[in-house]
């Protein structure tokens, strides 16, 4: 390489010195030192690609983009702020060719190393700390071991993600009793959802009725908005992250349905 000059074939030179790199660690392990760690923006960590190209032809990343034509992926944050490169996702090979596979993205996502959750899990965060948003107003108290437990205090990421799986963690801690305690949390915020989702569903009903008749609907359609809007927010954050939390705001989704019918038959 040093004579080669890599610039000549970027890609066939950064497998290379790769190789390279990882040889000499495993020399460095042998001889009971540590392996030497490579700095983020090294180019043979497959950052080449934009750091020789891209960065010199102007071209700027998109904040997102689709992973197989469904889920939205913060393109600039992998790079910019989790520490990904190019090849990470990317062939080194054939230009824009994507080469990461669901299976990849969870390896790397919900690997016991990765401390990032509530990157991709806000609204699950937000619940767990109270810190959400809500659209209705409700008294919000955080989980009472908010604080104390971080997210892999609960979920074992080296287990299929399942009640059951969770239910099984809580045991680490305490006695078996906790597996029917998260049975009964389960049924208290599929109790509340289950409600609140039969309450929107007649209010939006009422609602389109209403506005067939050309009625004024403002105030009705105003409420089942905010109701809306927090019931798909307990949906996302999944309710077993604060029981108390979820099944207050589920209950305040309703009540804000029903006031909303009660409007629109006056």
């Amino acid at each position: 390489m040093e004579h080669g000059k890599g610039v000549h074939n970027v890609f066939y030179a950064a497998d290379l010195l790769q190789r390279v790199n990882g040889t000499a660690n495993r020399v460095m392990t042998l001889l009971g030192k540590s392996p030497i760690t490579l700095p983020r923006e090294n180019l043979i960590r497959g950052g080449y690609c934009a750091t020789l190209c891209h960065s010199q032809a102007g071209v700027v990343f998109k904040p997102e983009v689709k992973f197989e034509k469904r889920v939205s992926v913060p393109h600039q944050k992998h790079f910019n702020q989790y520490g990904a490169v190019c090849t990470d996702c990317h062939s080194p090979d054939l230009h824009k060719a994507v080469t990461i596979t669901a299976q990849g993205c969870q390896a790397c996502h919900h690997s016991a190393t990765n401390d990032k959750c509530t990157t991709c899990h806000a609204a699950q965060a937000g619940l767990y700390a109270a810190t959400l948003e809500t659209a209705l107003p409700v008294k919000k108290d955080p989980n009472i071991m908010a604080g104390k437990v971080d997210c892999v205090g609960c979920h074992d990421l080296t287990k299929k993600h399942s009640v059951a799986s969770q239910a099984e963690q809580c045991t680490q801690c305490h006695d078996k009793g906790y597996r029917d305690m998260v049975a009964m949390w389960q049924d208290q915020v599929g109790g509340a959802q289950k409600s609140a989702k039969a309450a929107l569903e007649k209010g939006e009903a009422a609602l389109a009725s209403a506005k067939k008749a050309r009625r004024q609907v403002t105030a009705a359609a105003d409420l089942l908005a905010g109701a809306r809007k927090d019931y798909e927010s307990m949906v996302k954050a999944k309710g077993l992250h604060n029981p108390d939390l979820a099944e207050a705001i589920l209950t305040e989704s309703k009540k804000a349905a029903e006031r909303a019918v009660a409007l629109l038959q006056k």
